[in-house]
C-alpha cells in the first residue's frame, strides 16, 4: 500500500509542475439576448447564436416589462415533453465562440401555471460532455423572474473552442416535472403546452487568455491525507479539479479562498490541477 502512494505522489508531482492559472480580471458583458427581434438568435450585443432544443416550438410573446426597448419582446418555448419523459432535453442552447475563465449568466424566465418550474443549466465546452452549472426553481407563475447563476466552477481550464449553455426542464427527484402550483380543482398540472417565456439573457465573463502561467504547487503524505498548498498568486479564489488521468475527464473539487487543501487518501488515483479562478 505504502508503495502505491509513493507512485501517486510521483506522478502527482510531475502534473503539478503543470499546473496553470488565469489572472483575475473584471468581468464584461459578452452576448446579450433580448429577443426584440423576431426570428432572430444572433446576439443583440456581442456574439452569440441561439438555437432551441427538444422539438420545443418557437413563438413571439412580450417581454419583460424591465426591458426599456420597443418592441419588448421575449422568447417563446412551448411543446415541452410528456410528462416524466426525457429531462434536461428541451429548452434553449447559446453559444460563446470563446473559452473562459470566468462566466456569469443572468435572465428573466416566466412560466405559465402548466409549465415546468425547475429548470437546470448545462455547460459544454469544445468537443466535451455537457455538465451541470445549476438547478433552479422558479417561485412564481405569470410574472418575469430574475435569475442568474455563476458558471466558472465548471469551466474546464484545458477546453478550447466555444462553450455552449443551455437552458433546459429538469424533473424532481420522482421523476415528474413539478410546476409553480397544483391547484385542488386540477388546474397547475404540468402538461407540455405550457409556456416559457425568456428574455433579457446576458453574459457576463472573462475571456480565457491562450498563454497561462504556471502555479508551483507542493503535495506532501500526511496521516490526514494529501496535503496540497501553493501561493496565492495574486487572485482572490482558487478552483481545485480532479480527474482519473491527465487528460481529465475533470471535475470540480471546490472554489477555495486560502491556497491549501487536505484531500482524502483512497484506492484511485487521482490527478490534481488547480486554476484561478
Amino acid at each position: 500500500m505504502q508503495q502505491n502512494w509513493k507512485g501517486h505522489l510521483v506522478r502527482l508531482g510531475v502534473f503539478l509542475a503543470t499546473m496553470v492559472s488565469a489572472r483575475t480580471a473584471e468581468l464584461r458583458e459578452v452576448a446579450v439576448w433580448n429577443f426584440n427581434a423576431p426570428g432572430v438568435f444572433q446576439a443583440s450585443q456581442g456574439s452569440g447564436e441561439a438555437r432551441v432544443l427538444g422539438g420545443v416550438s418557437v413563438t413571439n410573446l412580450t417581454g419583460s416589462p424591465a426591458d426599456p426597448l420597443s418592441p419588448n419582446a421575449s422568447l417563446g418555448l412551448w411543446g415541452f415533453p410528456p410528462q416524466g419523459t426525457a429531462p434536461r432535453s428541451a429548452g434553449v442552447e447559446f453559444v460563446l465562440a470563446d473559452a473562459f475563465s470566468r462566466l456569469q449568466l443572468s435572465f428573466e424566465l416566466r412560466v405559465s401555471p402548466t409549465a415546468c418550474s425547475r429548470l437546470v443549466v448545462l455547460v459544454g465546452q469544445g468537443a466535451g460532455d455537457f455538465v451541470e452549472a445549476g438547478t433552479l426553481e422558479v417561485t412564481q407563475d405569470g410574472v418575469f423572474i430574475p435569475m442568474s447563476l455563476d458558471l466558472s466552477g465548471v469551466l474546464d481550464p484545458l477546453s478550447s473552442g466555444a462553450t455552449r449553455i443551455r437552458i433546459v426542464t429538469d424533473t424532481r427527484s420522482d421523476g415528474l416535472y413539478p410546476t409553480v402550483k397544483s391547484r385542488s380543482d386540477g388546474t397547475g398540472v404540468y402538461g407540455p403546452s405550457g409556456v416559457w417565456r425568456l428574455d433579457r439573457v446576458v453574459f457576463r465573463g472573462v475571456v480565457r487568455e491562450s498563454v497561462e502561467e504556471p502555479i508551483p504547487v507542493s503535495a506532501a503524505l500526511t496521516a490526514d491525507g494529501l496535503a496540497l498548498e501553493w501561493p496565492d498568486s495574486g487572485a482572490e479564489r482558487f478552483t481545485l479539479w480532479k480527474g482519473p488521468s491527465v487528460s481529465g475527464p475533470w471535475s470540480t473539487v471546490g472554489i477555495l479562498y486560502h491556497t491549501r487543501s487536505l484531500e482524502p487518501l483512497d484506492e484511485a488515483m487521482w490527478f490534481y490541477r488547480i486554476t484561478s479562478p
